[in-house]
């Protein structure tokens, strides 16, 4: 009988990880067919933003490269609502005979979450990988099959630290993504995917020198990680748009002459905070965006201010700590975010206050009303 694996995933896209785990089931498992299943629908994680064939194509050609028989299959999209496991193992079972389940340690942590768990574990062996950066899947392996009498196998390889998520963040962004097999990201450009943001950052460099570019996209890049890494909930759209925009009033010394002044603080005229809000109107007016939370996100960006939305703080957090930032103290930003969103966003307030003090410039009156509330209200 063929050995037979099942490798799931929204491949969204397809990286070199996906590739690399298929290859180690051939090494280690003895694959000779692999059944590649992009999802649909998943009732644990995010539907995927691209359309169901399009992922399934960029699978079938980076999957080519495996040494086993490959087949792509579309049972999830075939199926109407949400998709679960428990229901679509039977199904291909009867399709394809035995096989071995591939999954990730994150997701065998998290199986005793889905529809019918132990019936999973009982009936159909697992074969689970590692990821760098997350625990040992073995304790939890052992368990489970002390449990429910289960059949499942670590293996050796361990992933390494590619996902998804930031590769669609860079590929939005028009930044290089490193992870992306070349004939993935050549159906990528041919049929133009990941580009529904390529309007906006076209608008952007014309506002924007380019240093002031390149911050703004790892401003956008670092808010889409804080949104994700803490779970805050935030629209993705949102998340980037500001991020992305939130400078495009940087280069102006003088309030351009289509700027309401209804709209700038008299106070803050001549000031550093002054590009926050001249900001905030370029994009209403020139990027005919009117969505609050977007607009007040880049308003405050700079000061803060109190009772900030997540939006707001993301924004404010991303801004003072992307990548390109290399400040005394800037690690010690970055580490107090990834402890704690809350606490960190905190600490990068006080720090920006105590900043400006050094300098001997006068704080924004925002800035200490932000501090003082949120010593009172994380």
């Amino acid at each position: 009988m063929i050995k037979t694996a099942v490798f799931g995933g929204s491949f969204d896209p397809v990286h070199i990880e996906h590739i690399n785990i298929a290859k180690a089931c051939v090494k280690e498992l003895g694959i000779e067919r692999l059944i590649v299943l992009p999802t649909e629908n998943p009732p644990h994680k995010r539907a995927a933003e691209t359309p169901f064939g399009f992922r399934a194509e960029m699978a079938g050609i980076a999957f080519s490269e495996v040494a086993a028989e490959i087949i792509v299959d579309e049972t999830e999209r075939e199926n109407d609502g949400v998709n679960y496991s428990a229901e679509n193992l039977p199904k291909l079972k009867k399709k394809y005979g035995d096989f071995v389940f591939v999954i990730g340690g994150d997701s065998l942590d998290a199986i005793e979450s889905w529809k019918n768990p132990e019936f999973i574990v009982r009936n159909f062996q697992i074969a689970v990988f590692n990821r760098t950066g997350y625990p040992d899947a073995q304790k939890k392996a052992d368990e489970l099959n002390e449990k429910w009498h289960g059949d499942i196998k670590v293996m050796k390889y361990v992933g390494k630290a590619v996902d998804s998520h930031g590769i669609r963040d860079r590929l939005y962004l028009q930044e290089r993504a490193d992870g992306v097999p070349p004939k993935v990201k050549e159906y990528i450009n041919s049929h133009n995917l990941y580009s529904r943001f390529d309007g906006y950052i076209s608008k952007a460099k014309g506002f924007l020198d380019e240093k002031r570019f390149v911050h703004s996209k790892n401003t956008a890049l670092a808010a889409l990680e804080l949104n994700r890494a803490h779970k805050l909930g935030v629209d993705y759209d949102k998340v980037l748009l500001a991020g992305l925009l939130h400078d495009v009033g940087k280069k102006f010394d003088k309030i351009p002459l289509s700027c309401d002044m209804e709209d700038i603080p008299a106070d803050s005229l001549g000031t550093p905070v002054q590009h926050q809000f001249v900001s905030a109107v370029i994009v209403r007016d020139d990027f005919h965006i009117t969505d609050d939370e977007i607009l007040n996100a880049i308003r405050y960006h700079t000061t803060g201010r109190e009772n900030m939305s997540a939006l707001e703080k993301i924004v404010y957090c991303a801004d003072l700590v992307s990548s390109e930032r290399d400040f005394d103290g800037v690690e010690e930003l970055r580490a107090a975010l990834a402890d704690d969103f809350g606490s960190g966003f905190l600490k990068c307030l006080t720090y920006s206050r105590d900043y400006v003090l050094k300098t001997g410039r006068t704080v924004y009156p925002l800035t200490d009303k932000a501090i003082n509330y949120y010593k009172e209200n994380l």
